[in-house]
C-alpha cells in the first residue's frame, strides 16, 4: 500500500482491452449458462445428486412392489419391476431440460397469468413426453429382448373416466 501512496492518479482500467473480448473470454459464473450454452458445473453436481435420489427411489419402489407382490402370494418379478421404474426414471431425467427452461421463462418479469401459463404448458407438456417416452423406451427394449409391450391406451376410457368425475 506504501507503493501507491504518491503514485500520480490514473485509469486502472484500460477500457480498450474490454472493447474486443473474445466470447468465453472470462469465467462463467456458477448456475445455469442458459439454454444454447448447456448447463455450467454447478448445474451439473445438482443434476447428479437429483438422478441418484430418482434412481434410488426407484429402486426402492420397485423393491416395495415386489415385497408386496410376494405378501399377496403373486409373483415378484424384480427384474420386470426394475425395468418399469428405471425407464420412467431415464425418460423423466432426459426431460429436465424441458422443466429447466420453463423456470428460465417464468421467472422473466411478465405477468402472473404468463407464468402460470408457461407452468401449465410445461407440465402438460412434459407429463406428455414422459408417457410417451416411457412406452417407446419399454416397447423399444422389450422388441430388443423378443417380447412386447402394450400400453393399452384407450380414448374410451379416459373420457369415460373424466365424465365421471364431479
Amino acid at each position: 500500500m506504501a507503493d501507491g501512496q504518491n503514485a500520480p492518479e490514473t485509469k486502472r482500467v484500460e477500457t480498450v482491452w474490454d472493447q474486443d473480448r473474445a466470447r468465453g473470454d472470462e469465467a462463467s459464473a456458477p448456475g445455469t449458462s442458459g439454454w444454447r450454452g448447456g448447463i455450467s458445473g454447478g448445474d451439473w453436481t445438482i443434476f447428479g445428486a437429483i438422478a441418484a435420489v430418482a434412481f434410488a427411489i426407484g429402486i426402492v419402489n420397485a423393491l416395495s412392489g415386489a415385497q408386496d407382490a410376494a405378501w399377496r402370494g403373486d409373483s415378484y418379478d424384480i427384474g420386470r419391476r426394475l425395468f418399469w421404474e428405471l425407464s420412467s426414471i431415464i425418460v423423466i431425467l432426459l426431460l429436465v431440460p424441458i422443466l429447466v427452461l420453463a423456470v428460465r421463462r417464468m421467472r422473466q418479469p411478465r405477468g402472473l397469468a404468463i407464468r402460470i401459463g408457461i407452468a401449465a404448458v410445461a407440465l402438460l407438456g412434459f407429463s406428455a413426453l414422459h408417457i410417451t417416452g416411457m412406452v417407446w423406451v419399454r416397447k423399444l427394449a422389450l422388441w430388443l429382448a423378443g417380447s412386447a409391450y402394450d400400453f393399452h391406451f384407450s380414448l374410451a376410457v379416459i373420457l369415460y373416466e373424466f365424465r365421471k368425475m364431479p
